[in-house]
């Protein structure tokens, strides 16, 4: 009976582990993401800039 409680707890134990690590990789893929939107909006920051300073004068 020991050995099968031993299992178990074992097994609990690696289940832990096993969901913590799926967690981890899922809370890297958020950052990743959100990495990915801040550079779409610096990309657009600096599209914007470059479009306000290669107008003339006369068109602002």
């Amino acid at each position: 009976m020991k050995t099968i409680k031993a299992g178990f707890a074992r097994s609990a134990g690696k289940l832990a582990i096993a969901l913590e690590a799926g967690n981890l990789a899922f809370e890297a893929g958020n950052l990743a993401l959100e990495v990915a939107i801040l550079a779409q909006l610096f990309l657009e920051a600096v599209r914007l800039a470059l479009e306000f300073a290669v107008r003339t004068p006369c068109d602002r």
